[in-house]
């Protein structure tokens, strides 16, 4: 099977060939298989495991397993062997498999050419360049905007392209979610620093808490406080404070979208005081109220395949 390793993307371009968002329930699991495509699977609600062959070898026979949270997404490599197990009910799952082609086999209303994405050098001089260098896989924390693109991605593909102006969309929203990606990726990097990635790994899990604050931070990390919003600033480019209200937006968000809570029971469970806080973030990151994004966006599954999918499966036991 004839397949690009992402490192080795130059002037080709990516079509999205196949792309759902769903509820899948305990128990789910697939053979473990490889194809061509790139891969990007977001744990939008709930967990799931993603499973590999150890060096991507399956006579080895050794297989290792990571454990997917909500809002962390894996990047998968072209030809890497993988498989997701869900473990527990009512895990929501995005998805899409981007296809390598030449630039006339896919260019929908000639879209390629009225904005062409440089995939070469977008790898070289973003972030991407980190994410290119993992070995078949990389999963990443979402703090940036990585759901949300994904989401108008997959839904505007599900729309058709029927018009240049639709194709454009579809190169936009592509282009943005690589940037969000490798906005992650750089945070990756950042963590590899000792303090910051302390002090990350503590941020994701108290977050929702209205006490968490710079003080309490820097004595778990311990070093001095001012030392570390410098060095966080520095590596992360935003602040500690901004990245606590970004998660508790991005919770809200997956709030609004699969629950019946009210507005101010979601600013509570996601750590602000109150859904005026709420709303001024809220607006603030995404530029509408919860309300509004709340109205505007659907519920409803999307699950699209290619007519001429082709992955290499290799049946086993769980």
């Amino acid at each position: 099977m004839k397949y690009i390793l992402f490192r080795n993307l130059k002037n080709q371009v990516l079509e999205p060939i196949s792309y759902y968002m769903k509820d899948f329930n305990k128990d789910f699991y697939m053979d473990m298989h490889q194809h061509a495509y790139f891969e990007i699977m977001y744990a939008y609600k709930g967990n799931f495991l993603f499973k590999t062959y150890e060096n991507n070898d399956p006579k080895l026979k050794k297989i290792n397993s990571y454990e997917i949270n909500t809002g962390q997404f894996v990047f998968v490599d072209a030809m890497t062997y993988h498989k997701i197990k869900v473990t527990t009910d009512d895990v929501i799952i995005y998805n899409i498999e981007l296809e390598i082609k030449d630039v006339n086999e896919y260019n929908p209303f000639n879209v390629n050419y009225i904005l062409p994405i440089n995939y070469e050098r977008l790898i070289k001089y973003s972030g991407l360049k980190t994410i290119a260098e993992k070995d078949k896989f990389v999963i990443l924390n979402d703090i940036e905007q990585v759901e949300p693109c994904l989401r108008n991605l997959i839904l505007a593909l599900f729309s058709n392209i029927n018009s240049l102006e639709q194709a454009l969309n579809v190169q936009c929203l592509l282009l943005t979610l690589f940037m969000e990606m490798s906005k992650c990726a750089n945070n990756m990097v950042a963590g590899t620093l000792s303090y910051i990635k302390k002090a990350n790994n503590y941020i994701l899990k108290n977050f929702t808490s209205k006490t968490i604050n710079i003080d309490e931070i820097a004595n778990y990390v311990g070093i001095n406080k001012a030392y570390l919003q410098r060095q966080f600033k520095k590596y992360t480019n935003q602040t500690i404070l901004t990245t606590i209200n970004q998660l508790r937006v991005q919770k809200a968000m997956q709030l609004l979208k699969t629950s019946s809570f009210t507005i101010n029971d979601i600013a509570q469970l996601v750590g602000f005081n109150d859904k005026t806080q709420l709303n001024y973030q809220f607006k603030r990151f995404l530029g509408v109220s919860p309300s509004v994004y709340r109205r505007t966006h659907m519920n409803n599954e999307v699950d699209h395949h290619y007519h001429f999918y082709v992955s290499n499966a290799i049946p086993e036991d769980n």
